[in-house]
Order: C-alpha cells, then structure tokens, then sequence
C-alpha cells in the first residue's frame, strides 16, 4: 500500500511545517515538500509521505474535500506520474 499523498489546494502562505502539522494528527509524517515556483512561490500542492499505509488513508479519507481556511483541499495517492 501507498504511504505518498499528494496535497492539493491549501492556502498559499502554507509553510512545510504548516502542511505537516494538518497531517500530524493521523500519524507520523515523514517528509513534507511543497511545490514552488521559481520565485519561491507556494503553488498551493505538496507531497507528503506518512509512516504507515493505513495512517496515510485515513488522512486520505479525512481531508480529500475538506476546508482549510476557506480552501478546499483534494487529497490523491502519488503515482509515478505525479512524482516526475
């Protein structure tokens, strides 16, 4: 099973620690990176990649279409494609 989550839609001024700390509560995260562009501007998506399978969908399950601050968030499974 996957452990890699793509993060979709959050807020702009979202640091890593700021993405890890909305994944923090479904266990333990491993690594957080953020999609910039060249300007250091947050694109709004990153990677996130939990401990377990199970904790990665159950943040899955819990966030895909949720709201935060006023975004809505798509939750994905990373795929090869993705991670190019």
């Amino acid at each position: 099973m996957q452990t890699k989550l793509i993060v979709d839609g959050f807020p702009s001024s979202f640091t890593d620690q700021d993405l890890k700390d909305l994944l923090a509560p479904f266990g333990a995260v491993i690594s957080v990176s953020i999609a910039r562009d060249p300007q250091g501007e947050s694109l709004r998506m990153g990677q996130v990649e939990m401990a377990l399978p199970e904790e990665a969908k159950k943040a899955k399950e819990k966030l895909h279409l949720s709201y935060v601050q006023e975004k809505m968030l798509l939750v994905f499974w990373e795929t090869k494609e993705t991670g190019k």
